[in-house]
């Protein structure tokens, strides 16, 4: 689908629709055509900007090459906000909901810590993130941002307060091979809104501090579930075994939910 002046007539048709319907029409589109979408006007934006980002992990990248400058324009997208683009202000940060940015590919097709910082001080509709983290030599913590923020240390475009006003409620992280000290307890003294958390640890090198896990979920007084799973077992904390956790409580006790076939 493509937007352009010989097609004014099917475009202001399809505008017509319920936003319910264009959004499911969108939700169909590749990577090319919703970034088409962006610059059309304000109904087709506040419909596309969701979308992309819900998808920005390797369903987003598709099968075509998966280019770092794509990721950076995104990015500059995203940081020139607040300027004027054809007839309407984008504002561009205000309609981003979700983002899932879950990739097996090196660092540099994954969130940042700037980016990130970007998105926790101005999305005010931010409610949830699913992230995936895999080993590198380069690893940088993109969740530093929010002790960098707390220190002031950030002076980037954007970035004009050291405030998070995302209302996260649930967060998605699947870590392999990476240590969970630095992520838990960055979460457990800056993040107070989760409802909803879910930590995968595929190939565990260091074991968790259960200090950082109690505080977590004693600062977050919403949340509901923890699950915390590794290769062999998982843990699900709800309701009492919670409540019973962040007071000084031991791990429930794992279940199994993967066992591997002994060769």
């Amino acid at each position: 689908m493509s937007f352009n002046n010989n097609h004014s007539f099917q475009r202001k048709a399809l505008l017509t629709l319920p936003v319910e319907l264009l959004q499911e029409i969108c939700s169909y589109l590749g990577w090319r055509d919703l970034r088409s979408c962006l610059y059309q006007n304000s109904i087709l934006l506040q419909i596309t900007i969701p979308l992309i980002w819900r998808n920005l992990g390797d369903k987003y990248w598709e099968n075509y090459e998966k280019t770092p400058l794509r990721w950076n324009l995104i990015k500059r997208t995203l940081f020139s906000s607040t300027q004027k683009t054809n007839t309407f202000n984008l504002k561009y940060h205000k309609y981003i909901q979700r983002i899932d940015i879950s990739s097996s590919h090196d660092a540099t097709f994954r969130i940042d810590k700037l980016t990130l910082g970007y998105l926790l001080t101005n999305c005010l509709n931010l409610t949830e993130i699913s992230l995936e983290y895999y080993k590198e030599s380069s690893f940088d913590e993109p969740f530093q941002i929010l002790q960098d923020l707390q220190n002031s240390n950030i002076s980037i475009c954007g970035i004009n307060s050291q405030q998070i006003i995302s209302p996260i409620r649930k967060l998605t992280i699947q870590l392999c091979d990476l240590s969970p000290i630095n992520l838990i307890h960055l979460l457990s003294l800056y993040i107070t809104t989760l409802e909803e958390m879910l930590l995968e640890i595929i190939l565990e090198r260091d074991p968790l501090e259960l200090e950082d896990l109690r505080r977590l979920v004693r600062n977050n007084k919403k949340l509901k579930k923890l699950k915390l799973y590794t290769i062999q077992s998982e843990r699900c904390f709800e309701g009492k075994s919670l409540r019973d956790f962040a007071n000084g409580a031991e791990l429930p006790v794992a279940q199994d939910w993967w066992n591997p076939n002994i060769v």
